[in-house]
């Protein structure tokens, strides 16, 4: 079921956000025909259009140089004839040894009666018996020239598989097929070939033990069994956060998009520029929706072969290990350039949803929000008003993503899909892979909510990730803690407007964004920038300490509209969508272009 995510947005650069999500799709599939440009290249085979239903897994055996088919002027691959136990030989031993496999010479027997050594496949069958994977069909014959069943196929692959002294676990109450009993004389290896998604069976609940193999569902076989799938997915831009390949809108802003200090990247540019061109009348603050940008000239390597991903991000890599959680390495065309560089890799984990939950508000700020409407009055509000003093938040659907810092040449291991995204923003973190961050101190400058003076405080709006109460008044910004030396970085561009000490914030760092907006970064170790320095996002601002007033090394981070200390979280999210145990947590770290997600950071594994 399509999962969605609508929230709204106040971030320094992005006015309003909408971002729209599916959940991946579990498991191995070949690649979608839609960007295979089937149109401008003919199939290999003459017998084997596109429209054939296992033309892909055919044209993969091909690739892998484990078939050149059944004939060669015109190619052929005869897909609906059966295969014979000599031409099994000869497919499972390429596929167990690689494509440029030759089997020894046979010499002066092949070790069956029935096959001499003037043979066509007579190594081939001799080495199948010398890798255990066979031992004939009795009286010391092999029967090159009978065909294989399915039942004989789930023995022949899974030995081929695992090696000649496998044997699968034992049957047990089911073999999960209609057509095939417990005491079935292959029973056992058909239900894990099956538990290895090698055969889903021949449909309808059966498997059809004791039909020919056709030359067509060995294909399927083979390529499922030796993992011989080309390795293929799409570098795309990440600009929602969602680690989904989907759909970005955002405000029209020419100033922002032409600003230097965060120039597009330049497949975004392109994106943007072919939206502006189809819509002349565009204005500034209309919406531009547009999908997420595939990413260009990207470098993608799995074992020793690379691939550049081409103008829609896709890439393509032949990999023998399987595509199945393979890992990759992925450079960056542009890590030395900051202001283009790509700095975390998002990969979509599952679907979370946030159930529907009220939340009281005073009378004196329900008035200032007249814009949310009455729960009765719009059903698809994902805000409104129970009633005059309650507001109440729908269903939120979110998308769990795993954010992990990129580098040049970083090595990640996919999962089930291989679309990957990257993103530009930065998390407001003194933030490397090594450390886990979290938050201690939480913005309070509510003297109601906290009575200054009274020991201990009672904070009911001011909660932890679990929901818990916490006790901090006269807070104005939040408390990141983490290890002395951490490197802090840049959440925004702008100019550093002052640097220096004082016995409060320690060692500081104040950046100006725009005329009403500025950061500041307390209690520094080090201080890595200067007075009247341009920083961009992701520029290094110095080292987590602990200078100042300070009991322990933390970042506290603070925002200033007009001088005015304002609530992070607040800021950036118009309304706290989430509820107590979410809100102020990991989960709500804030980026910048990047929409906060249920994100978990996890080490670079290099």
């Amino acid at each position: 079921m399509k999962k969605r995510l609508t929230q709204v947005i106040v971030s320094i650069l992005l006015v309003e956000t909408v971002l729209f999500g599916a959940p991946i799709q579990a498991g191995l599939a070949v690649s979608s025909s839609s960007d295979n440009n089937q149109a401008d290249v003919a199939p290999i085979f003459f017998d084997v259009p596109y429209s054939y239903w296992a033309w892909e897994w055919i044209e993969t055996l091909y690739r892998n140089g484990v078939t050149n088919g059944c004939s060669t002027n015109p190619p052929m691959y005869c897909p609906e004839d059966a295969v014979t136990r000599a031409q099994m030989a000869v497919f499972l031993e390429r596929g167990v040894h690689g494509s440029d496999y030759q089997p020894p010479a046979v010499g002066s027997s092949t070790g069956f009666n029935d096959v001499s050594t003037g043979y066509w496949a007579a190594a081939w069958i001799k080495q199948l018996a010398a890798d255990g994977i066979t031992l004939g069909c009795g009286n010391n014959n092999y029967c090159p020239e009978e065909l294989v069943t399915r039942a004989q196929m789930a023995i022949f692959l899974l030995r081929a598989k695992h090696g000649a002294g496998y044997t699968p676990p034992a049957v047990g109450g089911s073999t999960g097929f209609n057509d095939l009993s417990t005491d079935y004389w292959a029973a056992a290896w058909i239900k894990q070939l099956a538990a290895e998604a090698i055969t889903s069976g021949c449909g309808s609940g059966n498997y059809c033990p004791d039909n020919n193999v056709t030359r067509a569902e060995m294909a399927v076989f083979l390529v499922r069994t030796f993992n011989l799938l080309d390795l293929e997915g799409r570098l795309f831009l990440d600009m929602n956060g969602s680690g989904l390949r989907d759909k970005a809108t955002f405000n029209y802003d020419p100033e922002r998009l032409a600003d230097p200090r965060q120039p597009l990247q330049p497949d975004l540019a392109e994106v943007v520029d072919d939206y502006v061109s189809a819509h002349p009348d565009i204005k500034d603050g209309d919406l531009i929706t547009i999908e997420e940008p595939g990413l260009s000239g990207y470098t993608v390597c799995a074992e020793t072969d690379c691939a550049q991903t081409d103008p829609q991000g896709n890439f393509s890599l032949p990999i023998k290990s399987g595509t199945s959680g393979a890992w990759i390495q992925i450079a960056d065309p542009n890590a030395g350039t900051p202001t283009l560089a790509m700095r975390y890799i998002n990969i979509w984990n599952s679907a979370v949803t946030v159930p529907s939950y009220t939340q009281d508000v005073d009378t004196a700020t329900m008035a200032k929000i007249a814009i949310i409407t009455n729960c009765d009055a719009d059903a698809e509000a994902q805000v409104c008003k129970q009633d005059a003093d309650t507001l109440m938040v729908r269903d939120q659907y979110w998308n769990d993503t795993k954010i992990i810092p990129v580098g040049d040449g970083i090595s990640i291991k996919l999962g089930a899909d291989n679309n990957i995204g990257l993103m530009q923003g930065f998390l407001t973190l003194p933030f490397v892979s090594e450390y886990s961050i979290s938050v201690s101190n939480y913005f309070d400058v509510d003297p109601t909510s906290c009575p200054s003076g009274s020991e201990p405080h009672s904070c009911p709006n001011i909660r932890d990730w679990q929901g818990n109460t916490k006790t901090y008044d006269q807070h104005t910004g939040i408390d990141f803690l983490a290890s002395t030396g951490i490197p802090i970085i840049a959440a925004a561009p702008g100019e550093v407007l002052s640097v220096g000490y004082d016995d409060a914030s320690g060692n500081y760092a104040i950046v100006k964004v725009n005329d009403s907006l500025v950061l500041q970064y307390n209690h520094m170790s080090e201080v890595n920038v200067t007075e009247g320095e341009i920083v961009e996002r992701g520029t290094q601002i110095g080292l987590v300490g602990s200078t100042g007033n300070s009991s322990r090394p933390h970042l506290h981070f603070e925002l200033r509209i007009n001088d005015q200390p304002t609530d992070t979280f607040r800021y950036i999210v118009n309304l706290s969508l989430l509820p107590d145990p979410f809100a102020g947590s990991e989960v709500s770290y804030w980026t910048t272009d990047n929409f906060p997600q249920f994100s978990h950071i996890n080490s670079a594994n290099k």
